[in-house]
């Protein structure tokens, strides 16, 4: 059975790997002479799932950066935000227990809201910190979770999020690259499926990335996923 790590690291980073070199794949392949519909979704598939491991890392690492950009624009994690005071969005009630609940599982005391107002920043810290003991508490749950699920989803986003420039750029490229083959074809007794193939898949991914892939979609499931794991507390 796979550990919640796996699981994590396969939609989270191996995803948007694939999905990143899925274009650039279908589109090399589309130029071989015999391409054919069947082997160019078959080895598109599987070369694109190989090279997702390669890079996957540096999809993380992308993430990564443009996460600490976002939480800047939004005013801090959403966990953080959750957990202020200040924040009156929140019902007080419920981030009370909250609180209380973090302290009791991590022994991290948490600001007061005099503490908070008199030192934002210092406060901020002491919920990071709190926030970074609880998840590791939580590592072991089963992936069934659903704020593991969320977790997830959150990293798949924040991913994409990170990987939009090479994307685009890929997308773009093997879009005009289908085309080609395409054209170059048109008058040859070649299939043209391949081409075809390449070309509606990359249109749809780069219509994607242009319109839905966006910080506002990736801060709904991180405020989704700080939501779920603190109400994990009080299960």
């Amino acid at each position: 059975m796979k550990s919640p790590l796996d699981v994590y690291s396969l939609k989270a980073r191996l995803f948007p790997a694939f999905i990143v070199l899925l274009p650039a794949v279908l589109a090399i392949l589309a130029w071989l002479p015999e391409a054919s519909l069947a082997s160019t979704s078959t080895l598109g598939v599987g070369l694109a799932a190989a090279l997702s491991f390669f890079i996957s890392e540096l999809v993380r690492d992308c993430g990564h950066r443009k996460q600490a950009r976002l939480w800047e624009t939004w005013g801090g994690p959403p966990t953080t935000q959750l957990l202020r005071w200040s924040n009156l969005h929140v019902n007080p009630n419920l981030r009370a227990k909250w609180r209380a609940a973090i302290e009791e599982l991590t022994n991290c005391r948490l600001p007061s809201a005099a503490s908070e107002s008199r030192n934002p920043f210092k406060a901020d810290q002491a919920y990071e910190a709190a926030i970074a003991e609880l998840r590791m508490k939580r590592r072991g749950t089963e992936s069934s979770s659903l704020f593991f699920k969320e977790n997830a989803s959150y990293g798949f986003r924040r991913n994409l999020w990170g990987m939009k420039p090479a994307g685009i750029f890929i997308s773009s490229v093997s879009l005009i690259g289908g085309v080609v083959v395409c054209v170059l074809k048109s008058n040859n007794r070649f299939d043209h499926a391949p081409s075809i193939l390449a070309i509606f898949v990359t249109a749809t991914l780069l219509a994607l990335w242009i319109v839905r892939i966006n910080p506002q979609w990736v801060r709904e499931k991180a405020d989704s996923y700080g939501e779920q794991l603190l109400g994990s507390l009080l299960q």
